[in-house]
């Protein structure tokens, strides 16, 4: 599925939200769904709480991304500072 498809597929849940809401009501879950799809005063008026979240996501993945690329492709591993040799006891 691709990003757009996944995107219009939440603004599409949300209209049938809005929809529900105008026509039998929501319940508490549905009002909290609704509360967070709009752009709230706590961030600033400017993206709502899903929003943000997505962005974190993706700001957590790329830096999953990052750090995996930077240690198979950058980083030069070195062997234990302390030396372990495995030997066997001698049988009591």
């Amino acid at each position: 599925m691709s990003w757009w498809a996944r995107n219009s597929n939440h603004a599409g849940l949300i209209a049938r939200l809005y929809e529900i809401k105008e026509e039998t009501g929501l319940s508490a879950a549905g009002r909290a769904l609704l509360a967070n799809s709009a752009p709230d005063a706590l961030v600033g008026g400017l993206i709502s709480i899903d929003d943000l979240v997505r962005g974190f996501c993706w700001f957590g993945g790329g830096g999953v991304f990052l750090a995996l690329a930077y240690l198979s492709f950058v980083h030069t591993w070195r062997p234990d500072v302390i030396p372990v040799v495995l030997e066997q006891k001698a049988a009591r």
